[in-house]
């Protein structure tokens, strides 16, 4: 198999840059981080609440994931050693389950744009080829579900989605009713992520600022906090009366991405209801305060330069920015050449009386295709890679691949570990058929120019609801 290469692969965050690209010290409390336990975070050590699997011998069985181009090295689904760390921790995993269960695994790939019709017709002639499909988490997962071409994970025998190994918040709100079609865990890990914010530490000495770090440690990172920090500093640096890409600026945003500051504000677009039915869930007084802080931010001044990705870490590179966004996914590969010092923080909270610092994802999903002729065994093999991933892949990720390789700090180890544990999901985002939800922050600050949200959502409500709503009853049907 090809060799992995490290910047496909650390934490490649799916959820933003297909949906930005489409416009689509120790404290007392829960969210601090003691650096004593550090390694225990970042290193999973072998549970004593490790999977009770019955004896089973399943005769050479061939578990073959449905993947997109490119997605074998990016989640390591079959892989052989070649002497990479990350690599080899994912070739453990499959050889432990391999000879525990005798089964091989293969990885059968297809190019984005298919991957719905060929698990559609696999599903539809009765043929049970797939064991495991691993699709685009935006373009077509909704129809999977509508076109009832998945299994039930709750219905799988021995998989336990209550273990560590498996992503909670996806659990909690991917869910329809008793039905869940799609999950993560630490089996697709080096193919999960999020966005952060860099930080130029010139800036803070140079204008006697706050160190971001106390300031994240101590649970007062909040957007005021990071707004009244930006407006410090920007600058128009070559004197022509205009703000452009060569003035200085506090804070160069990703165009169309508002949705992270959303989701980091603890701000979802769906909640389940009683019934664990997703429900709209933008029409919220928190909603109206971030509109209003986001424009301050955007739009109240010079102090944001909005442009693509690579762009504005240009910026950020030519020390003409304090912050900057960067896709995770993109770390290694667009930071090695920075030769100025920075770190890495999450986006703020929307206040400290917010309980965690939160950053939203969507990638690294995987499903079962609807003809799973042996539930038990799907079960079993699912429940034993995401075990593995845990014991061996998780720790060889995060204490080689990224403490060793990526981060220039500590600060920027547990900061990272701390997000990794606070991703959250929402089922708005990953399957919102209008594209109206997940774009509402952008679409009103940065197109329309505006904070009235309350005007705006009465122009969109129905269309989102009816959406939603024709999508959970196909579903359910």
């Amino acid at each position: 198999m090809k060799k992995v290469i490290l910047m496909l692969i650390i934490l490649a965050m799916i959820w933003t840059t297909v949906s930005c690209n489409s416009n689509k010290s120790s404290v007392d409390s829960d969210n601090s981080i003691d650096e004593t336990t550090l390694s225990e975070e970042t290193t999973a050590e072998i549970p004593s609440n490790a999977p009770n699997f019955p004896e089973r011998d399943y005769e050479g069985y061939e578990f073959n994931v449905l993947a997109e181009n490119e997605y074998n090295a990016k989640y390591l689904i079959d892989v052989e050693e070649d002497g990479d760390k990350l690599n080899d921790a994912a070739y453990t995993r499959n050889l432990k389950v391999a000879e525990r269960f005798n089964i091989d695994f293969t990885c059968t790939e297809t190019p984005e744009s298919q991957i719905y019709n060929d698990l559609k017709k696999t599903v539809l002639s009765g043929d049970s080829t797939y064991s495991l499909v691993i699709p685009n988490p935006l373009w077509t997962t909704a129809s999977m579900m509508a076109d009832h071409l998945l299994y039930n994970i709750n219905d799988l025998t021995y998989v336990d989605l209550s273990k560590p190994w498996w992503n909670s918040s996806i659990v909690e709100n991917f869910k329809i009713g008793d039905k869940l079609f799609f999950a993560t865990g630490d089996y697709s890990i080096t193919y999960q992520g999020f966005v952060v914010l860099l930080y130029n530490k010139l800036y803070i000495e140079n204008y006697n600022l706050e160190n971001p770090y106390e300031t994240v440690f101590n649970d007062k990172w909040t957007v005021d906090k990071f707004t009244e920090m930006l407006k410090l500093v920007s600058a128009d640096i070559d004197g022509d009366g205009k703000f452009t890409k060569e003035d200085q600026y506090g804070y160069t945003a990703i165009a169309g991405c508002g949705y992270i500051f959303m989701f980091a504000c603890d701000q979802n677009i769906t909640e389940p209801d009683t019934d664990g039915i997703p429900r709209l869930a933008l029409n919220t007084e928190r909603m109206v305060t971030i509109v209003e802080k986001y424009y301050d931010i955007m739009r109240n001044g010079n102090y944001t330069y909005v442009g693509g990705e690579r762009e504005i870490l240009d910026i950020f590179k030519a020390n003409r920015a304090m912050f900057t966004a960067i896709d995770i996914g993109c770390y290694y590969g667009r930071t090695r050449d920075i030769e100025l010092d920075f770190g890495l923080l999450p986006y703020p909270k929307l206040d400290e009386a917010q309980e965690k610092y939160l950053v939203g994802f969507g990638g690294g999903v995987f499903a079962v295709p609807r003809l799973c002729d042996d539930p038990e065994r799907t079960g079993i093999i699912l429940e034993a890679l995401n075990y593995e991933s845990y014991v061996h892949l998780r720790p060889e990720f995060f204490d080689t691949v990224l403490h060793n390789k990526c981060l220039r700090d500590e600060e920027s180890v547990k900061i990272l570990t701390l997000l990794h544990e606070n991703k959250k999901c929402d089922f708005g985002f990953n399957f919102d058929t209008t594209g109206l939800g997940f774009q509402v922050l952008s679409t009103l600050v940065e197109g329309k120019k505006s904070y009235d949200f309350a005007s705006y959502y009465q122009t969109i409500e129905s269309k989102l609801n009816n959406g939603f709503e024709k999508l959970i009853s196909k579903i359910m049907e």
